[in-house]
């Protein structure tokens, strides 16, 4: 029953059939066998035995054309690519890290294969964080079993990338090549729900969200730092963004501004009348530093008060200050001053830790993550006066590399890092 199943099967596949046909069946060993075949009208008829049916499957070729090379088991390659006037040879096990990537955003890759043509419709490029690139073939010469294919990144918008290219040869099982990609296209992009400002800078990407726990992001990391504000009572946080807006530049700087709506603790929304507050965001980026740039704007639209301002609470398996100590968490609310960066090692051993760049205060808190305060932490505030905090957060894999991103901050045009380091 089972052999009467699948001869009809394959029948029904097989209804475009003109003139004699061959089949090669390729065995369960591997090796490919050409079999009697009878053709009546546009059907094909073969008998498979069970020895040629492993597990029931079998991997049949009918009407094999002559350019086919039945017995290939090797995927292609990509020996080669392309950007800008830069021209790169590929070995074997290669990877294409292209870093930080400018105005040429367009990559030819070249492809070839042993021994069967390649299939220039399987090529894909999967990203996190990003949908598919669009491409386009340039040369397909079937004959030597090469192609050149052209793809756009620009169109994934500003962030860093990690993926894979993906492209399979004609062979009958598909041979399948799969060969790592990263690169970053500098920029900040609004999404279309006008949530979250997308940016990548220096290499590393990031979001800046209208999300009360999830305010930024580093990507690379998977940690998220979020404000706390308290004028009184209730504590508020970000709850989404009113209107985005871009700034003019500054020095290389490119700036949005976000402003926000409000929620209480409990996540009731809360007007900025309610709240007696206006929150505002502003968000820099530079193509040269691996960072993102927050300021965080509070005005206060009620009487004279005191306002509370922090931000939390980034988690780490400890974290190491300037002076080269690592420190282990106490568990507990402890400021310790304002070194001007702190790097936390990350708790996940396949992702990067994260630098942390501020001239305020810093401090621990009881569940062993940290914390970042205005100095003193609750200030006095008119009617209409604005308390700005200013930091930076960054990927990182050592405390070098944040202390140098600290001392190129306080080398730049944003005032607020300004004698952030001693020389």
């Amino acid at each position: 029953m089972r052999h009467a199943a699948l001869l009809a099967a394959l029948a029904l596949t097989c209804t475009c059939v003109a003139g004699a046909a061959t089949v090669h069946v390729q065995g369960a060993d591997g090796r490919w066998t050409e079999i009697e075949a009878q053709t009546e009208g546009d059907v094909v008829s073969f008998t498979i035995t069970p020895e040629q049916a492993a597990e029931g499957r079998a991997l049949v070729v009918i009407n094999k054309p002559d350019w086919m090379v039945l017995d290939d088991a090797q995927a292609p390659r990509v020996i080669g690519y392309r950007i800008g006037d830069e021209t790169i040879e590929l070995g074997p096990d290669a990877a294409i890290d292209l870093g930080p990537i400018g105005e040429q955003t367009r990559i030819s890759l070249d492809i070839a294969d042993n021994a069967n043509p390649i299939d220039v419709g399987s090529l894909t490029l999967r990203v996190t964080g990003g949908a598919d690139a669009t491409f386009e073939v340039t040369e397909d010469d079937r004959d030597a079993h090469t192609a050149v294919v052209e793809l756009e990144l620009g169109d994934l918008g500003p962030g860093a990338y990690d993926g894979a290219i993906t492209v399979a040869d004609l062979a009958p099982v598909g041979n399948t090549a799969e060969l790592p990609i990263r690169f970053s296209i500098f920029g900040m992009e609004v999404t279309p729900d006008g949530q979250s400002i997308r940016l990548a800078a220096g290499g590393a990407g990031f979001s800046v969200n209208g999300d009360p726990r999830q305010t930024v992001t580093v990507e690379a990391a998977g940690v998220s730092a979020y404000p706390t504000i308290q004028f009184g009572e209730p504590y508020l946080y970000v709850r989404d963004f009113v209107q985005v807006r871009e700034s003019a530049p500054l020095s290389g700087w490119r700036i949005m501004e976000a402003d926000c709506a409000l929620e209480d603790i409990d996540g009731n929304p809360m007007t900025n009348e309610e709240a007696g507050a206006e929150v505002r965001l502003v968000v820099a980026a530079h193509p040269e530093l691996p960072v993102v740039v927050v300021r965080t704007e509070v005005t206060n639209i009620g009487d004279a008060r005191s306002v509370y301002c922090f931000w939390g609470w980034l988690p780490g398996e400890n974290y190491v200050t300037p002076d080269g100590e690592t420190h282990d968490w106490s568990m507990e609310y402890r400021d310790f001053g304002h070194p001007g960066w702190v790097y936390l090692a990350s708790r996940d051993s396949a992702k990067p830790g994260v630098g942390w760049i501020a001239p305020g205060m810093f401090g621990e808190s009881r569940f062993g993550t940290m914390i970042l305060y205005t100095d003193p932490t609750r200030i006095p505030i008119a009617r209409g006066e604005t308390l700005a905090t200013t930091f930076a957060l960054m990927p990182a894999d050592g405390p070098e590399a944040v202390g140098d991103a600290a001392r190129a901050l306080a080398q730049s045009a944003l005032e607020e890092f300004a004698g952030i380091v001693g020389e």
